[in-house]
């Protein structure tokens, strides 16, 4: 059976239509992944803030003794 001029065109265009559509689901979900990892480094974000303050509020002193025993110093309390 011959395809005429006009079924082969629609065809084509169905077949256009069909990748846009996956195309732009393919970028939804990209979309989708980037937001996550957007979230997920917000939440670093905000766990590195948190521990910088808290490290703040730890005296100097207790800040260098934990630092000698991380470098294999004293490693007594």
């Amino acid at each position: 059976m011959e395809h005429t001029t006009d079924e082969t065109t629609k065809a084509q265009e169905q077949r256009g239509e069909e990748w846009i559509r996956a195309f732009h689901e393919g970028l939804e979900t990209a979309a989708e992944w980037c937001d996550q990892i957007a979230q997920e480094e917000s939440r670093m974000l905000i766990a590195q803030r948190c521990a910088s303050t808290i490290r703040k509020q730890i005296p100097d002193a207790l800040l260098a003794q934990r630092e000698g025993e991380d470098d294999g110093g004293n490693q007594n309390l």
